[in-house]
């Protein structure tokens, strides 16, 4: 759930777009493939043009209370691209790692 957060949300912010709110309610696999098809498509229809210029468009980002503007490259490289591959990772082991162990 969290990794479609930051690949829709970092997305949308680069493009000059809302950020769209899901809500975290799926409890299976198949509910999950959904979400990132869901994300996949608004991700896919963006429209590229919107990106042009991103990497000096300023990004606003407020977290637990406060709020800080950065620059779109700095933004994708040093927050948005980290935290998704940090999630997306974490929780393929988290998930994956222990079956792994109980089939060798």
């Amino acid at each position: 759930q969290i990794a479609t957060d930051f690949a829709k949300g970092c997305c949308a912010r680069l493009a000059g777009q809302e950020v769209p709110a899901w809500d975290d309610v799926e409890t299976s696999f198949p509910e999950l493939i959904a979400r990132i098809d869901r994300a996949i498509a608004f991700v896919e229809g963006l429209d590229p043009a919107a990106f042009d210029g991103a990497e000096d468009r300023d990004i606003t980002l407020t977290r637990r209370g406060e709020t800080s503007v950065v620059k779109g490259l700095a933004y994708f490289q040093g927050q948005a691209q980290p935290d998704f591959f940090f999630h997306l990772t974490t929780e393929l082991i988290a998930r994956w790692a222990p079956r792994a162990r109980k089939c060798c």
